[in-house]
Formats: structure tokens, C-alpha cells, sequence
């Protein structure tokens, strides 16, 4: 995990992409990772805005590592303003193609149980993948490439 970690840490930088919600909705998806100014932690800033402009989804935290050791993405959302951990997760394999993958799982939000994916492509791209609901599937996700801007 620590390996991966770093891998995600080392790719800061602002990413984009295009894909469709769970609502058939298109939307860009848009990652901002910051390093923390150590080897320790990244900020972490996603936005999905519809093409009409409308903001669908947003959200901003940490990843860092937690008073147990174990890793967790610190985060509040627009469908959760509460701060909550999403405490690193290692029972799921990697994606298929990916060098690595990050599971992120919260049991404790309004909305019962959600995870945040996180791919960390060979071509450099990262994907950024939500599931939540019943059943308990992927809703929303965007693999995105690094920009310049």
C-alpha cells in the first residue's frame, strides 16, 4: 500500500476527463492533487461539472496518513458537508490494466456506505470511480489525463 501511496503522492498536477453519471448526465471531471509539502499527505479536489455548467458533484480533502497508521482520505463533499474518513481499504484487487488501485470506504455517511476507487493508469492517467446504493454499485466515475493548466 505504502508503494501505491507514493505513486499517487508523485503524480500531483490537475488532471481532466469526460464520462456520463449515473443519471445518463455528461460531465468533466476535473482532479486537483497538491502534495502537503511532505512525503506524508496529498490534497485531493475533485469537481464533476455538467456541460451546461451546472456543478453536479465536488469534493475536497486529505489523504493522509491516520492516528492508527492506516491511510485515510479525509473528505467533505457537496452531498456531504460533514467531514468524514474513508479509511484505505486493501481487500480488492487492482483494476484491470492499472498499476495500482486505491480503495477508499466509508460506512458512516448519510447515504450509507460509499468508496472512492482511485486507478493509477501506466499511461500516467488516474480514474476517480464512486459506489454507493442499492445495490451497491459504481454510480459515477471519469478516468482523467494530466493538463497543463
Amino acid at each position: 500500500m505504502a508503494d501505491l501511496l507514493s505513486a499517487l503522492f508523485d503524480r500531483a498536477g490537475k488532471y481532466r476527463g469526460e464520462d456520463v453519471n449515473h443519471a445518463g448526465d455528461a460531465f468533466v471531471g476535473e482532479l486537483g492533487l497538491a502534495p502537503l509539502g511532505t512525503d506524508d499527505g496529498v490534497m485531493f479536489a475533485f469537481r464533476a461539472t455538467g456541460k451546461d455548467g451546472e456543478i453536479f458533484h465536488e469534493e475536497g480533502g486529505l489523504i493522509v496518513k491516520g492516528t492508527d497508521g492506516v491511510p485515510v482520505y479525509q473528505c467533505v463533499s457537496s452531498s456531504n458537508p460533514v467531514p468524514t474518513p474513508f479509511p484505505l481499504q486493501s481487500s480488492r484487487p487492482r483494476s484491470k490494466g492499472a498499476d495500482g488501485t486505491l480503495v477508499f470506504r466509508s460506512d458512516d455517511t448519510p447515504g450509507g456506505t460509499v468508496e472512492l476507487i482511485v486507478d493509477l493508469w501506466p499511461d500516467g492517467d488516474i480514474s476517480a470511480r464512486w459506489f454507493w446504493g442499492k445495490p451497491f454499485q459504481q454510480q459515477s466515475g471519469v478516468r482523467m489525463k494530466e493538463t497543463s493548466a
